[in-house]
């Protein structure tokens, strides 16, 4: 609640169930893939496979909740991956209450 007071459009992707479990299985292989690989990220694909193999979304759900926080600066691509095919993201400064 206080999160949906301070910036309530940080907060809308996670105003349903959905979205707050979607949010937080793929924080959850943040974390592993940082233990294994520091810097690593998360890729798209490993998000909406998540989303799949645990009933959580359809593929076309999960992909716009991808498109959604990145757009919002929940989570942003890691430096240097442009160009990349399969560009890996992370949590951004932003919403780990960070600031830029």
């Amino acid at each position: 609640m206080q999160l949906h007071q301070a910036s309530p459009r940080l907060a809308s992707p996670f105003a349903t169930q959905q979205r707050w479990l979607m949010s937080q299985a793929a924080l959850a292989q943040h974390f592993r893939n940082e233990a294994a690989a520091a810097g690593s990220g998360l890729l798209a694909q490993r998000v909406v496979d998540i989303a799949l193999r645990h009933g959580l979304a359809s593929r076309n759900t999960a992909a716009a909740f991808i498109s959604e926080i990145l757009k919002y600066d929940i989570v942003r691509h890691i430096a240097g991956s442009a160009g990349k095919r399969a560009r890996p993201f992370e949590p951004s400064p932003r919403s780990q209450g960070r600031s830029r």
